[in-house]
């Protein structure tokens, strides 16, 4: 069993599913036949000395669920729990943001402990991002390490965030739609810090196919420093590939086998090629390991890597801060998935560049104007 907390009743003549997925005391029921549902409950109605029958699924452990017949859909969502987050810990007259942390601020510094916790606002923005909001991980993430020791930055982030939902508090994850085939796919990416302790961010996320919004996404800085942007890259596919494995064995116990390697799109050539021809010179030698076994994979044909530019890799939202447009585009497909049209790797005209009136120095991570040295 992949999971613990979830049953598969599965009868190979009639075809008839029957899963039931428990957490403590809360069990939910889901299949293909309503009636082999209603039995199994009557069952296990007649085992305990009490269960109760809640009817059709509206919430389960704090996320709300709305399903909609017509377009093969299903919402999941916390905006109860958005609103009175917003209620408790916004100013009513709080302009609202459109990016949940702005990209010039360094969150990597640790506190004087001089101000107080602010680890209740965190774990309340974590409850949200691990569940229906993958659109926030990276800011939470970077206001969190710093959560018992915050500097003024991190305070002001934490009410960044609450402004920031109080724009979007009506997002929500959409799940399925008129495509009936299950083809596992994702997106790995890396953020190579060469400032601070250098430990990347790495970030990932899984789609079951295009038209639905993701199913798992992940951020987090790794335990490893790394000494290259490939190497950290070399990091979020191994962390990816882990997890696509893991995935496809659930899968295959729920009925849905990948038939297909999982295709997992990165925005690095060089990681790529390491992995796919495994050409391991004294600059690899050390993470040896961790590429023979992707290496492994491939060669299986569970994963296979494809590149894709970084204009469109999903996964830059889950390793840095972005701008708002970019922000705007990778929520969406967070949340709402690609809309039938699969990810392409051929190059797009580059845009007029925009010359910034800001530097950023790449040892401290700071930003400095160019003319006055204002920061």
């Amino acid at each position: 069993m992949h999971d613990k907390c979830v049953y598969v009743l599965r009868e190979q003549e009639t075809g008839v599913v029957t899963i039931i997925v428990v957490y403590v005391d809360d069990v939910l029921f889901t299949g293909n036949s309503p009636t082999v549902i209603e039995s199994v409950i009557t069952y296990l109605i007649a085992q305990f000395t009490k269960l109760t029958n809640m009817g059709e699924i509206t919430r389960y452990l704090g996320i709300d669920i709305k399903r909609d017949l017509a377009s093969h859909t299903i919402e999941l969502s916390q905006k109860p729990y958005i609103a009175r987050y917003i209620q408790e810990n916004v100013s009513p007259t709080a302009s609202v943001k459109h990016l949940p942390l702005p990209e010039t601020v360094d969150y990597s510094k640790k506190g004087d402990s001089t101000l107080p916790p602010i680890l209740d606002k965190v774990g309340s923005l974590r409850f949200m991002a691990d569940r229906t909001r993958p659109d926030l991980l990276t800011a939470v993430g970077a206001i969190g390490s710093s959560a018992a020791n915050p500097t003024i930055d991190h305070v002001r982030g934490a009410d960044h965030i609450g402004r920031y939902l109080a724009a979007t508090k009506e997002k929500c994850v959409v799940l399925g739609g008129m495509d009936t085939e299950v083809k596992l796919f994702g997106y790995s990416d890396a953020s190579h810090l060469p400032y601070g302790d250098s430990k990347p961010r790495l970030g990932y996320c899984f789609y079951l196919n295009l038209e639905s919004g993701a199913i798992f996404a992940r951020s987090h800085f790794a335990t490893n420093v790394s000494h290259s942007s490939c190497e950290s890259e070399v990091f979020a596919l191994d962390e990816t590939i882990r997890e696509a494995i893991y995935l496809r064995g659930f899968l295959d116990e729920l009925g849905f086998t990948q038939k297909q390697a999982t295709v997992i799109y990165t925005d690095s050539v060089s990681a790529k090629a390491l992995i796919d021809v495994f050409n391991v010179g004294t600059q690899s030698a050390h993470i040896i390991m961790r590429l023979n076994y992707l290496h492994e994979q491939v060669l299986l044909k569970n994963v296979e890597l494809k590149y894709v530019n970084t204009d469109i890799q999903v996964a830059d939202i889950l390793t840095k801060l972005l701008s708002v447009p970019k922000h705007r585009q990778f929520t969406e497909f967070l949340l709402k998935g690609h809309n039938g049209v699969e990810p392409s790797s051929e190059p797009k005209a580059k845009p007029a560049k925009v010359k910034s009136m800001y530097k950023r120095d790449h040892l401290t991570g700071s930003f400095t104007h160019k003319y006055n040295n204002k920061k």
